[in-house]
């Protein structure tokens, strides 16, 4: 009688899992077609987000300007490509480069030091 019970137990929550997951993979999906998944990383609270966009924007623009010029940047030219490679290329030079960065594009690295949760100078 035991075992029958912890049989049937066993498949409410396994029906239980596959449900969620269900759930979850709709929800995904559903976010990237109507455009909810905007490329934005998960953020600790929902207010950060204008700010987040407010200073990576403007040092996106701020890039791109300087690599049409030809002028020099910490970040370098690849970084200019695009939001997504300008986000991975941002975050190499805030763990590999913490004080040029943090002088030289002080909003920025206050951004990754929020987002990170770490300020790398200390180590």
């Amino acid at each position: 009688m035991a075992t029958e019970q912890a049989i049937r137990i066993f498949k409410i929550v396994e029906s239980l899992v596959r449900c969620l997951i269900a759930s979850i993979r709709q929800e995904t999906i559903g976010r990237q077609q109507t455009g909810w998944a905007n490329g934005a990383p998960e953020l600790a609270h929902p207010s950060q987000y204008q700010a987040w966009a407010a200073v990576l924007g403007e040092e996106f623009r701020t890039l791109q300007a300087r690599v049409t010029r030809g002028a020099p940047s910490l970040l370098g030219d690849y970084a200019a490509t695009d939001p997504a490679e300008f986000f991975a290329v941002a975050s190499e030079v805030f763990f590999e480069q913490p004080g040029a960065m943090a002088q030289e594009h002080p909003a920025l690295y206050q951004q990754f030091t929020q987002y990170y949760q770490v300020d790398p100078r200390g180590w």
